[in-house]
């Protein structure tokens, strides 16, 4: 577990598929007023993780990030069933065991971040997160970062037909971009540390 800043931390993780694809994973842990922890985007749970966990508190809240990361949010719903489970729209139906859970329609820790929802692509349905206290951008698959290509925006936004709304997902964008952020915590790749807004405005500039 790696301490980001006051109050959030990170877990990495390295998913390996059978035919030798790579897929980075990453696991933010944000310490609330309240003193309880919220988990977003979960990643495997294993004992070192679990211990990890424990010595930063009581797990409170789980939320899965978007439409697509649903693979082992199982495996923290069954280890920590007091926690509040936040899911977006399509996620009850991948998880047929997933029985009690809430659909997040609008931000309901306003004390600690600002939210958005990428309503107008329902293939993802991302909230992405601003948190105060760390000045950060936490995203699930909106922003990738990876050694070939640098930062860039999930490359199913660039196909035709997957955004429904230019206009809203526009919106949606430029409401990120007022948000005072030092760096963007990345699901997928590094963390973006350096010139991090410059950056996120860098890659929107196709949808102006």
């Amino acid at each position: 577990m790696y301490k980001l800043a006051t109050n959030i931390w990170t877990h990495d993780h390295m998913l390996c598929f059978e035919d030798g694809r790579k897929l980075p994973l990453r696991l933010t842990v944000v310490r609330l007023g309240n003193e309880k922890l919220w988990i977003h985007a979960p990643t495997p749970l294993s004992n070192e993780l679990k211990a990890a966990i424990s010595e930063l508190g009581e797990v409170g809240y789980l939320f899965c990030g978007n439409n697509l990361h649903n693979m082992f949010l199982m495996e923290w719903v069954y280890t920590y069933p007091l926690a509040e489970v936040w899911v977006t729209p399509e996620i009850p139906k991948k998880l047929r065991d997933l029985d009690k859970f809430r659909v997040l329609k609008k931000n309901i820790w306003i004390d600690e971040f600002d939210a958005r929802s990428m309503k107008s692509v329902p293939k993802f349905d991302e909230v992405v997160f601003f948190h105060y206290e760390s000045k950060s951008l936490i995203v699930t698959d909106l922003v990738q970062n990876n050694a070939k290509k640098g930062v860039f925006l999930a490359p199913p936004l660039l196909k035709k037909g997957v955004i429904q709304d230019q206009k809203a997902f526009r919106g949606f964008l430029n409401d990120i971009k007022a948000w005072d952020f030092r760096r963007i915590v990345i699901t997928h790749g590094p963390i973006v540390d350096r010139e991090a807004k410059r950056k996120f405005e860098r890659i929107c500039e196709c949808f102006f």
